[in-house]
């Protein structure tokens, strides 16, 4: 997916805007993919926003927003899984946009409110079964930098290689969205009507 494949749209965002356009004819090929659009939509200009400030330049948001759409769209690794990634990182970096985003995206297709509830209060493993502890507990260890080897090794007994590569390079990319999230202040009543 690239601009020259979308619309000429102009400057200011062109490169995100023309991805999410191109995006929007890929969705209608996978639901997984169209849910993730939507999302990206809804979420307006903070989500095109963060992707714009991530790359640090316009000509660099399509990168950073293939990233995203890769991740969400895998084959490699659950959605479940890929949620509880999401959700154990944007509890932890305390990222409220991100978590508000994926609460509305991911409940309850995915995840329970229970289960989001868990996670926030780091009761997650009286309640979730092994996959899913170990999923947040590596999410948990990659951002903190701290006890990853052993997290991995746990989540390795409940993934393939590949699953658990795309967990590790989910939870890496949503450190850094999170980190920029806080960085720009990005507030979940600052959307625009």
């Amino acid at each position: 997916m690239t601009i020259e494949d979308g619309p000429d749209v102009g400057s200011n965002g062109a490169h995100a805007v023309a991805s999410l356009v191109h995006a929007s004819r890929r969705a209608q090929e996978s639901p997984r993919a169209a849910k993730f659009l939507e999302s990206v939509t809804a979420g307006g200009r903070e989500v095109v926003g963060i992707h714009r400030a991530v790359a640090g330049a316009a000509d660099n948001a399509d990168a950073v927003f293939r990233v995203g759409w890769g991740l969400q769209t895998s084959p490699d690794l659950g959605r479940r899984e890929l949620e509880l990634v999401i959700f154990s990182v944007a509890h932890q970096r305390g990222a409220q946009f991100i978590w508000a985003r994926h609460e509305q995206l991911a409940v309850p297709e995915w995840l329970t409110p229970d289960e989001t509830s868990a996670i926030r209060s780091g009761t997650y493993r009286e309640s979730m079964d092994g996959k899913s502890t170990s999923t947040c507990d590596f999410a948990l260890a990659v951002s903190h930098a701290e006890g990853v080897e052993e997290a991995a090794a746990r989540l390795a007994r409940h993934m393939a290689p590949a699953e658990l590569l795309t967990a590790t390079l989910a939870a890496l990319y949503y450190c850094m969205m999170c980190d920029l999230d806080n960085y720009l202040g990005v507030g979940i009543d600052e959307r625009e009507p």
